[in-house]
């Protein structure tokens, strides 16, 4: 069976799987999977709908319990999660839901450095209705860093934002990381967004690592060079993604063929300031600041995981793949007691969290979970 071991420290592996094997019925999500994250690494995931990943970040967190699976997966005890919607509590205050869960002397002082640190000092006391989408996803931020994570998961933490938020909580979450210095793994279906950020980019496909690459770009990473678009043409056609006059096309979940993009409706810009003009002018092309590529929709890392976003705090328990309810199975509210959970989507006011489910990466046919996008692509 699967183990699941904390306590790696210093210069070791942060994480380190072998063989994975998760299964739901007669379904294997991960077959045989090999990967492994250095201490402080930043790794970036993409793949289609299906392919594993959110069933891969579960299980990272310890939240895939009474799942089929065999193999072995070491990873630290002081995990904290960061999710597409930030899941604040709205009846709580915006430093009560950084320190929530927190205990000890300082602990408050703790979530007052951490707000700073993302920008917010001075809304301690405002409610999460009051904040714009990216403020309330920097309190999701400030909350996992606080706790001092030794890896951070992040399932596509930035996905309901607009484009130009998005660019400055890039620039955020870089420097939040080379201050904190955590292992990252980042479930992404934007392949600019995976190039901008990460040390490696793995390409999950049918629950195997199809590719393994080395982002060896220099900083910035501008997107009018050659060697980022060499990479990025790399990794689309490695998404089964073609190319039509240098700019991709959607693609439908499970890389079935071209789908065309869906409009929603923009996002209101949200919380810019100098890190976005920044960005937009690094490399001359205010067009590049918006661009997602092959955005194919996902599943959460785990509906039920607690609100606070750190799942695996504390010391973590050697645990077979075979025990405990699938994805956990309680609001995202269970953390503080009951009650409905803020949901921190980009709009102004939460929408509350439904009830947490264990559905295992596209089975129920590639639904997008609430608040994520389909297959879209922005043309400049």
């Amino acid at each position: 069976m699967a183990t699941h071991t904390g306590g790696l420290t210093g210069d070791a592996q942060a994480v380190r799987i072998e063989g994975l094997v998760r299964s739901f019925g007669d379904r294997k999500i991960l077959d045989r999977l090999e990967l492994s994250l250095e201490a402080g690494e930043f790794v970036a995931l993409l793949g289609h709908s299906g392919s594993g990943k959110s069933t891969l970040l579960r299980a990272l967190a310890g939240l895939d319990h009474e799942v089929e699976g065999s193999g072995e997966l070491s990873a630290p005890g002081d995990v904290s999660v960061v999710f597409q919607d930030a899941r604040l509590l709205p009846w709580k205050r915006v430093l009560d839901n950084v320190v929530l869960g927190l205990t000890g002397a300082g602990a408050r002082e703790r979530g007052r450095a951490a707000l700073a640190e993302v920008g917010l000092a001075g809304r301690e006391d405002a409610w999460p209705a009051d904040l714009s989408g990216g403020e309330q996803q920097r309190v999701s931020l400030a909350r996992s860093l606080v706790r001092e994570p030794q890896l951070l998961l992040a399932d596509e933490p930035f996905g309901a934002l607009d484009a130009l938020t998005r660019i400055r909580m890039h620039a955020l979450l870089r420097r939040l990381c080379e201050a904190h210095r955590p292992a990252v793994l980042l479930v992404t279906h934007d392949v600019d967004e995976a190039i901008a950020l990460a040390d490696r980019v793995v390409v999950l496909d049918a629950g195997r690592i199809a590719a393994d690459v080395r982002v060896e770009l220099p900083a910035p990473r501008g997107q009018g060079s050659p060697e980022y678009a060499a990479l990025r043409g790399r990794l689309l056609r490695q998404l089964g993604v073609e190319l039509d006059d240098g700019e991709p096309v959607g693609i439908e979940p499970g890389g079935r063929g071209a789908a065309p993009a869906q409009d929603r409706g923009a996002a209101p810009a949200q919380d810019h300031g100098p890190e976005v003009d920044a960005a937009v002018g690094a490399d001359g092309d205010p067009r590049a600041a918006g661009r997602r590529t092959g955005a194919v929709t996902d599943g959460p890392v785990a509906a039920g995981a607690a609100a606070t976003g750190a799942a695996g705090s504390g010391p973590a328990a050697t645990r077979a793949a075979g025990s405990g309810p699938a994805g956990g199975g309680a609001a995202a509210s269970s953390a503080a007691g009951g009650g409905p959970a803020g949901s921190g989507a980009a709009g102004d006011v939460p929408a509350s969290v439904g009830p947490a489910h264990g559905t295992p990466d596209g089975a129920d046919g590639g639904a997008p979970a609430v608040g994520s996008r389909a297959a879209e692509v922005s043309r400049a």
